[in-house]
């Protein structure tokens, strides 16, 4: 029972981190097919004994406005864009959390045995 539970547990906590994510991410104001904040998925990977949850972005650009690049207008470099790093402050963010949320989910479940 408890591995069905903790699998649902660290989903919900995934869900949490992408929700925070989409919130942070920035918005062009242009509408096309691949928006930073549509592109969020969760997957749980369960490995037996270990089960890791991943939070992505399968936007094609979404490294390059996370982590920056470097601009290039008619074939010159026009010098550097620097990143939003928005991501990686969500994950900062639920650094602290996310121990608590899963200690929370899993005492809430031995309490119900």
């Amino acid at each position: 029972k408890i591995p069905v539970t903790a699998k649902e547990g660290l989903r919900k906590a995934a869900n949490a981190v992408r929700k925070d994510a989409r919130a942070n991410t920035p918005d062009s104001g242009v509408q096309h097919k691949s928006k930073l904040k549509k592109k969020y998925g969760v997957k749980i990977i369960d490995e037996g004994l270990n089960m890791k949850a991943m939070v992505y972005n399968s936007a094609p650009h979404f490294h390059l406005v996370e982590q920056g690049h470097v601009l290039i207008i008619n074939g010159k470099n026009c010098g550097f864009v620097e990143g939003k790093h928005f991501f990686e402050q969500t994950v900062d963010r639920y650094e602290d959390k996310f121990p608590e949320i899963i200690k929370e989910m899993v005492e809430r479940n031995i309490n119900n045995f």
